[in-house]
């Protein structure tokens, strides 16, 4: 198993700020599970519709996503939300 240190050598860690870079973002999976057989993809419209402003999620909350790169080949994806409703109603921890 390599340490933290090496992947990170390794791996680039883009954040998603243009259309493109979300087309990639949602996109991504089609490409690593592309010979599962035992994967069922989502619908793409579905996708694209979950990251909009169509979501109502988003109109109370920050977000942000990243792409890693292994050289110029995308590799995985992650994102971190904050939910601002929740935090009002709990607090900010």
């Amino acid at each position: 198993m390599p340490s933290t240190q090496a992947i990170q050598q390794v791996l680039k860690i883009v954040p998603v700020r243009s259309k493109r870079d979300l087309r990639q973002f949602i996109r991504l999976p089609w490409h690593i599970y592309a010979d599962d057989p035992n994967w069922i993809a989502p619908l793409q419209l579905e996708r694209r519709a979950h990251f909009s402003s169509l979501n109502p999620y988003f109109k109370n909350a920050i977000w942000q996503a990243w792409v890693a790169y292994d050289g110029e080949r995308p590799v995985g994806r992650i994102s971190a939300q904050i939910d601002q409703i929740h935090r009002q109603h709990y607090g900010q921890q």
